[in-house]
C-alpha cells in the first residue's frame, strides 16, 4: 500500500457495517474494481499472445468489454455525492488508479487536459471544495 494514503478499509464499530444511502455506490466500486482486474488480465493475455508487440495480432481480439463498462460506471460514479467516508475513500482510490494510468491519453482523454490545465505556467488551478453531506 502507499505510505501517503492509507487505504485500508477501517474496522466496523461493534462489528457491524453501515453503509447509508452509499451501500449501491460501493457496490458500483466494487464491480469498478472487479472489472478493471479483468481487463488487466484481458490485456496481460493479449500481450502474452503477441508476444509483447512482435508478433501480428490480426488473429487476437482484444476483448474490451470490461473496459467499456468501467468507462460507463466511471461516469456515473463522477455524480456520486458521498454521505460516508467510506464512500469517499473508495472513490478517491477509483481516482488515484484512473489517473496513474500508464497510457493517459488511451482512456483519460479529455481528463488529461483539466488535471494539467495551468502545469506549463507553473501553477495549480484550486479545485472546488469537496463536500461529503448532501446540501
Amino acid at each position: 500500500m502507499s505510505d501517503i494514503v492509507d487505504f485500508r478499509r477501517p474496522e466496523p464499530l461493534n462489528g457491524v457495517a453501515k453503509f447509508g444511502d452509499d451501500a449501491w455506490l460501493l457496490k458500483m466500486c466494487a464491480e469498478w474494481r472487479a472489472l478493471r482486474a479483468q481487463q488487466q488480465k484481458n490485456w496481460a493475455e493479449h500481450s502474452l499472445a503477441t508476444a509483447w508487440g512482435n508478433l501480428p495480432d490480426t488473429h487476437i481480439e482484444l476483448d474490451t468489454s470490461p473496459l467499456e463498462r468501467m468507462q460507463l460506471l466511471e461516469g456515473l460514479l463522477a455524480q456520486a455525492k458521498p454521505r460516508t467516508v467510506l464512500l469517499a475513500r473508495e472513490l478517491l482510490g477509483i481516482c488515484v488508479t484512473v489517473l496513474s494510468h500508464e497510457a493517459p491519453n488511451s482512456t483519460l482523454e479529455g481528463r488529461e487536459s483539466k488535471v494539467g490545465a495551468n502545469e506549463g505556467r507553473g501553477g495549480v488551478r484550486a479545485a472546488r471544495p469537496v463536500r461529503f453531506l448532501p446540501d
